[in-house]
């Protein structure tokens, strides 16, 4: 009997905002990710309203996301709610340091 090997899990990366449907960002990073030889996968995630973006965040902490992108105007509240944040909104997209090391050497 043979034993099917399981590809490793996909490492997931996320945009949070509303309205996600129409916004094509979810190809662009597959295809970066695709160019990297990455095994991640990018999901838009809708958030109706702004009030579920604290428990979205955490919950993309807790599941173990390597990183998030939250749309505008959504993007400056978060900004707004964290004192140590810096940038003024400039940062679009924010990848966990690991992530981060690993791309850069496949570059």
């Amino acid at each position: 009997m043979s034993i099917l090997s399981l590809p490793p899990q996909k490492q997931l990366t996320t945009m949070l905002g509303h309205p996600a449907a129409e916004n094509p960002i979810d190809r662009m990073f597959d295809a970066v990710y695709a160019h990297h030889g990455l095994h991640w996968q990018f999901w838009k995630c809708d958030l109706p309203t702004q009030d579920l973006l604290p428990t979205a965040i955490a919950g993309v902490r807790a599941l173990g996301f390597a990183g998030a992108c939250i749309t505008v105007p959504y993007k400056m509240a978060s900004i707004r709610k964290r004192p140590d944040a810096r940038g003024g909104g400039r940062r679009g997209c924010r990848l966990d340091r690991r992530a981060h090391r690993r791309i850069r050497r496949t570059a």
